[in-house]
Order: structure tokens, then C-alpha cells, then sequence
């Protein structure tokens, strides 16, 4: 039912870069927000395509901070998705656990407003399971994907919960 986007480039001889070779050069040459534009309106393509045969389909796309808190970009990206807001159930965006637990209140606030259009958040990357799970439902985050290593590392030293609030 869920698909994961995936930024993937390739260089002048068909050979795949990756995201961690890719991403610091495009970070530091400002160019993130494009790659996330890039992305994002290929990811709503996508939606729109498979919801032609099924309703239920949802797609991950991972959003960097850079991009919720650029000013130039974020309102445009905003309009972007109020325009598509009937893909609210459908596109979840993803930030990795470092990115979300150190956002600044731009961020959040940029978060608050793509939220209140209905759209939900995934926390990826995840390295502990020591997450305030009500903070993560107050933010809009309904999915946390949690590596199996990390879960049993979780369950033989501490228990089966993760620590919470609720």
C-alpha cells in the first residue's frame, strides 16, 4: 500500500550517485529545495497514477529541513500542496529523526501549516527508540520507521515498550 520516492542521480556515463554523495555537495550549493521540488511534483505524478487503480495507495517523500525552512520555496511548495490537498491521506512527507528532533520553530511551524492541509509526517532514520510519542502526534508524525536491529536492541535491554508519554 505505501511506496518510498527516492531522489536518485546519475552522472554523464549512466552511473547511479547516491544520496550521501550527492546530498553535501548539493547542500552546500544550495540546491536542495530544488531537489525536493523536483521530488515532490514527481511524487504527486506518481499518486495520481496509481490512485487511477487503487484509492489507498500512499508514497513517502522525504523533504529536507532546508526546504521547510527556505522563504522563498516554502510558500510556493505550500500553494503547491493546498492545490493537492486531496492527496492528504496519500503523501506523507519524511524527515530523518536528527532533522525532526533538532528543527527549528520555522520548521515546526512550516510542519503545523503542511498538517493543518491534513497532510501527515514519517520520522525515518531512526537510531533510538527513545521518542516522546505524544510530541510526535502533536507534530503531524503518524509513521516512524524503526530499523529491526534497533527494536530488538530496545526489547532485550529495556522491555518491550519505547519510552512515552502516552
Amino acid at each position: 500500500a505505501f511506496y518510498e520516492g527516492f531522489t536518485r542521480l546519475k552522472d554523464s556515463t549512466g552511473r547511479l550517485i547516491l544520496p550521501q554523495e550527492f546530498i553535501p555537495a548539493a547542500e552546500q550549493a544550495g540546491l536542495m529545495t530544488t531537489i525536493d521540488n523536483i521530488l515532490l511534483f514527481r511524487c504527486v505524478q506518481i499518486v495520481r497514477k496509481l490512485m487511477k487503480q487503487d484509492r489507498r495507495v500512499g508514497i513517502f517523500c522525504n523533504i529536507s529541513p532546508t526546504a521547510l525552512s527556505d522563504d522563498s520555496f516554502f510558500p510556493q511548495f505550500l500553494e503547491f500542496m493546498r492545490e493537492n490537498r486531496d492527496l492528504a491521506g496519500s503523501v506523507i512527507f519524511e524527515i530523518p529523526q536528527s532533522a525532526y528532533e533538532t528543527r527549528t520553530s520555522i520548521e515546526a511551524r512550516a510542519m503545523a501549516k503542511l498538517v493543518d492541509l491534513g497532510f501527515r509526517f514519517s520520522i525515518d532514520k531512526v537510531t533510538s527508540t527513545e521518542i516522546d510519542l505524544a510530541d510526535l502526534e502533536r507534530s503531524g508524525v503518524r509513521y516512524v520507521k524503526i530499523a529491526a536491529r534497533v527494536l530488538t536492541d530496545q526489547i532485550a535491554r529495556k522491555g518491550l515498550r519505547p519510552k512515552s508519554a502516552i
